[in-house]
């Protein structure tokens, strides 16, 4: 390997030319250019279903996740969220949000929105 070099040898990938780069993916100078669908340095994760409500971050310089579409949550973007429709009948709604990770409705807590409880908020 030329290590210091702008290229790798077919199959292997990295600063240091040490990273396979064989099965779901080839080599474009250091970088494993990833077959859509899969991710990672080495392209070896296979991007999940994002439901049809986001968008699955493939490619050698991400990790696979879901970037969900807006009001929808979750790893698979399943959950669907929007503020005015949590805790119905409170007031006023404005102090409830989403749970970024699991989607479900909760009541604001942080500085800047402040720290809000109970039932309806």
């Amino acid at each position: 390997c030329d290590c210091n070099g702008t290229e790798c040898a077919s199959g292997w990938s990295g600063t240091y030319c040490d990273v396979r780069c064989i099965k779901h993916g080839h080599t474009e100078g250091k970088v494993c250019v990833c077959d859509t669908g899969y991710s990672t340095a080495d392209c070896s994760v296979l991007c999940p279903d994002c439901s049809g409500h986001g968008t699955c971050f493939d490619n050698s310089f991400h990790d696979g996740t879901c970037v969900c579409d807006q009001d929808w949550y979750d790893p698979n973007c399943k959950t669907r969220c929007v503020v005015s429709e949590c805790f119905v009948g409170a007031s006023p709604a404005a102090r409830a949000q989403c749970n970024a990770t699991t989607g479900q409705c909760e009541c604001q807590f942080d500085a800047i929105a402040g720290y809000w409880g109970g039932d309806q908020c």
